[in-house]
């Protein structure tokens, strides 16, 4: 089905799919984290951790050999770069609305 599918479809696809999935979890774990006193840096390397398994895949498809490595690119940029508009975007937020002490 991907060859039919432009790469950019692609990018923008998971980028955006990434993005809202990737905001809502960083709401909830910011809220979580503030309501139970964990540090920020905990926070942050969860998110990452997180972000790394979600990414597992396309990188593993990147890495083989074979048409899966050239339709698993543009998925693997879409989700990387709504996974980071989350993670910048979700603090910037998550501060103009006054959660933040």
């Amino acid at each position: 089905m991907y060859d039919y599918i432009p790469d950019y479809l692609l990018r923008e696809q998971n980028a955006v799919g990434a993005l809202f999935a990737f905001l809502a979890l960083r709401f909830a774990m910011l809220g979580f984290g503030l309501s139970h006193a964990f540090r920020r840096s905990t926070i942050n390397s969860f998110y990452l951790g997180l972000v790394g398994l979600f990414i597992l895949p396309q990188l593993a498809d990147v890495f083989a050999d074979g048409t899966l490595a050239r339709m698993a690119w543009p998925v693997l940029e879409g989700k990387l770069i709504g996974c980071t508009l989350a993670y910048f975007g979700a603090s910037a937020l998550y501060r103009n609305l006054g959660y933040q002490k």
